[in-house]
């Protein structure tokens, strides 16, 4: 009989993040690869840090994660630094964060991004929406733990209009959770997959009801449901033509998205790690997920630093 894999990984997961042990194998190991100046390469996948992660901002602030050792965000930082995850998308996000007046983060996780953009300028303000009742709970504590006045955290998922729908997702914090079904199957076994009734609403209810004023800027990630977010969005999109950062995973969701700010003035980039690619279209790339919408009324933000 074929043994589980999930079986003989799970306790070997738990001896891992067992804080005694995980903080003097994670401490000896980055000591010995910054004392040989070596990449710390797959240790950043699999060997996380549990408990409190903390890196030094451009400005000086610090940034202040916290994990179990279970997602995928806070490892690349205590390996690689602040900019450790998405490095191709983070340091260009804040510094656009840096004079944004209001910042929107959809699908914000644990709230690495939010709480880059709250750092980045503290007399902005930041909303970050996070449907995953367990990742929704990390996304709090982590505001809570950087002591950022100016973030509010919100349960709700982000689409076309408001309502209630089933939200995708496994058993365990993880980067990918979703309101397609289709694509968490595409990724997650579904004797695994979990689904959660979540609340949803459009960022155009949201910040008409709430009376949310110059959004500058925004990031979408939502694994694949991003076109219905931006159909959600039209209004805002009129009014204050924020600079966007989003994911492209789908080939349609792409058409969908490009259909939308071609009719409002956009400029379309690729984020690699040779910098931002200027595109014709919106598509996915087979190497790189992010992308970032520039308005026409807007300077391209790396040309202007």
């Amino acid at each position: 009989m074929p043994i589980d894999a999930e079986i003989v990984k799970r306790p070997l997961r738990t001896l891992r993040a067992w804080p005694p042990l995980n903080h003097v194998v994670t401490s000896t190991c980055r000591a010995s690869m910054n004392r040989l100046g070596r990449d710390p390469g797959l240790l950043a996948r699999y060997l996380p840090r549990a408990g409190l992660v903390e890196a030094t901002l451009p400005d000086g602030r610090l940034l202040r994660l916290w994990s179990r050792a279970d997602d995928d965000v806070t490892p690349q930082v205590y390996w690689k630094g602040w900019a450790g995850h998405e490095t191709e998308t983070s340091r260009l996000f804040f510094d656009c964060a840096r004079s944004a007046r209001t910042t929107v983060d959809i699908g914000a996780h644990i709230g690495y991004f939010a709480l880059l953009a709250a750092h980045a300028n503290p007399n902005g303000y930041v909303y970050a929406f996070e449907p995953h009742p367990m990742v929704y709970e990390r996304l709090a504590r982590n505001g809570v733990l950087n002591g950022l006045a100016n973030l509010s955290c919100q349960q709700t998922a982000v689409g076309r209009r408001k309502g209630k729908a089933q939200f995708f997702h496994g058993k365990q914090i993880s980067s990918s959770s979703s309101l397609s079904q289709e694509f968490m199957e595409s990724i997650v076994d579904p004797s695994r997959l979990i689904s959660s009734q979540v609340d949803v609403i459009s960022l155009d209810e949201f910040v008409e009801f709430n009376a949310v004023h110059d959004v500058d800027l925004i990031k979408v990630d939502t694994e694949t449901t991003e076109d219905a977010v931006f159909q959600g969005m039209a209004r805002l999109l009129e009014r204050d033509k924020p600079v966007i950062f989003c994911e492209i995973l789908k080939q349609t969701t792409g058409e969908a998205i490009e259909q939308i700010l071609s009719s409002v003035g956009y400029r379309y980039f690729l984020l690699t790690q040779g910098g931002a690619m200027k595109c014709e279209h919106v598509r996915p790339d087979p190497l790189w997920r992010n992308h970032c919408f520039v308005p026409d009324s807007r300077p391209v933000p790396w040309e202007v630093q």
